[in-house]
């Protein structure tokens, strides 16, 4: 099932919070950075088709932010979308 709106916005709030923490702008982490900030905007911006998600650097980022549009389409749960390393 698709999230509501609010779902929605408390899921950018968890991906927000994600991306304040020093770990994520570690260099080492720059892949998770580079996703969830994807992720951020897929869902700020409702995008629910992958042809909307941007060139990303890596496999990675690209894999979240594919999981960002599974979640807006309701194929995938918040937990795995938020709870991913």
């Amino acid at each position: 099932m698709k999230p509501s709106p609010l779902e929605i916005q408390r899921t950018i709030t968890l991906i927000a919070r994600k991306l304040a923490t020093p770990a994520i702008q570690l260099e080492r982490n720059y892949s998770q950075k580079e996703g969830f900030e994807e992720a951020y905007r897929i869902l700020e911006e409702n995008c629910t088709s992958y042809n909307l998600i941007k060139v990303l650097e890596t496999r990675h980022a690209r894999a979240i932010a594919i999981l960002a549009v599974d979640y807006m389409n309701g194929s995938c749960e918040q937990s795995k979308l938020v709870n991913l390393q």
